[in-house]
């Protein structure tokens, strides 16, 4: 991938934007770098290569009072553009209802914030030749392994952003990840093919984090080649993977959307009991609380480590900055830089005071290697969904005695509340927010 805009380049085409701003109003100014590259390999064909990348700028602005939000966007960075986007902004906020806000610089302004990144402008790596030697190296893995891989793939996404408005923010920041997946399959005892989805988040901009993504596919896949398909027993511990456990941590981001909770739209409120006792939900957007971690979030304001629990019972929410709210904010974030900043979690994960690496449950348990459609089928309003479990039945002391491959239904709410334990270690997965997840053991009704 290419070296993208510098910080002074892209502050230059805020700094523009903002000269254009309408008298009597309130603008924010987002000019945002976007690169993305992945290598897929697909059955027995040939890699195929995808690269992306843009720059763009996006206007939020406020008039009257109480004031009035238009927001618009553009790729085009001429002076005409430029114009362009702050007068569609102006006209939408003017047919806008009230209500909107903008947010106040912090008491303290915030450093620059350079997550990674020099005033240059840093390439965005792994480099395609690193990221083609990765995927070779995981498909020659997985095949000496004994696994035949379906779709293997090696992706590296960053962005820089500046974020000026007339108010006195001023704050630059950077991002990026890189992930590797792969779907590898074995046959079963009928001959019919066993497959699962295996995925490692890389430190940073490094992949190196793919390391073990091919033995742990096999030591999940391997055994399974002789088992029988077995129904999902009722009454069974379910014992939930990483992966797993990070798909059925995901619609918290949802649940625990400040705008809908306040709204009634949510399956929580403040005060709901959402856990057992001895675990809090914890989002750190700050820069060492996890890959998807900054200075500032993407309305430039100082990110911060929120409880959203305690003692197991909903505390917090997620929330952008608004005047009612001024403690709050820094939970902002943007999916592209067409797209209005929304309340989102950055690392979100679970954090334990109780039975932390206990040993599985003293009975036969469900080993649950990963969990479909969670996110898909998720009623946002009431908290049920609809998902597919993939795993092995295993007896008392963790022996695998069927393949489990059945639906399974119920309530975010009350299976949370079910947790009996949770692994000592966790690794974090790409799912928009980055979600912790480690092995997790849920009690049956």
């Amino acid at each position: 991938m290419t070296d993208g805009p510098t910080y002074a380049e892209l502050a230059g085409t805020a700094r523009a934007v903002l000269a254009e701003r309408p008298r009597g109003s309130d603008i924010e100014v987002c000019v945002r770098s976007e690169e993305r590259a992945e290598l897929v390999a697909e059955g027995a064909g040939g890699p195929r290569s995808s690269v992306g990348s843009g720059t763009g700028v996006a206007v939020r602005l406020a008039v009257g009072s109480p004031p009035r939000i238009g927001f618009a966007a553009t790729s085009d960075l001429s002076p005409h553009g430029l114009r362009r986007v702050v007068e569609t902004a102006r006209a939408l906020a003017g047919a806008a209802q009230p209500g909107g806000f903008l947010p106040e610089p912090p008491v303290a302004a915030a450093p620059a914030a350079r997550v990674g990144a020099t005033a240059d402008g840093p390439a965005i790596g792994p480099a395609d030749a690193d990221r083609r030697t990765l995927l070779d190296g995981l498909l020659d893995e997985a095949r000496a392994t004994g696994l035949t891989p379906v779709t293997a793939a090696v992706t590296a996404a960053a962005h820089h952003q500046v974020v000026l408005s007339s108010r006195g923010i001023e704050a630059h920041s950077s991002l990026g990840w890189s992930r590797a997946h792969m779907t590898a399959q074995v046959a079963g005892p009928t001959g019919r093919p066993r497959q699962l989805l295996g995925v490692r988040l890389g430190e940073g901009r490094d992949a190196s984090g793919t390391n073990g993504l091919v033995p742990g596919l096999a030591a999940d896949l391997l055994p399974q080649r002789e088992l029988p398909l077995t129904p999902l027993p009722d009454g069974v511990p379910l014992l939930f993977e990483p992966f797993a456990a990070a798909k059925l941590l995901r619609p918290l981001v949802w649940a625990l959307d400040g705008g809908a909770v306040r709204a009634g739209k949510s399956p929580v409120r403040t005060g709901t009991d959402l856990l057992p006792p001895w675990l809090e939900l914890v989002d750190d957007g700050r820069p060492d609380g996890g890959p998807f971690g900054a200075d500032t979030d993407d309305e430039g304001l100082p990110t911060r480590r929120a409880r959203l629990t305690g003692a197991g019972t909903v505390t917090g929410t997620l929330d952008r900055w608004s005047p009612d709210r001024p403690d709050g904010g820094g939970q902002a974030r943007r999916f592209g830089w067409a797209e209005p900043p929304r309340a989102a979690a950055s690392n979100l994960r679970l954090s334990a005071t109780g039975p932390v690496g206990a040993a599985p449950p003293g009975e036969r348990f469900v080993r649950v290697l990963d969990a479909t459609g969670i996110e898909t089928s998720y009623n946002r309003a009431t908290g049920d969904f609809r998902a597919q479990l993939q795993g092995c039945l295993c007896a008392a002391d963790g022996t695998p005695t069927g393949y489990v491959q059945a639906p399974w239904s119920g309530n975010l709410v009350r299976i949370l509340r079910r947790i009996s334990w949770i692994g000592s270690e966790y690794r974090w997965f790409p799912l928009e927010s980055a979600i912790g997840g480690a092995a997790m053991g849920i009690d049956p009704e």
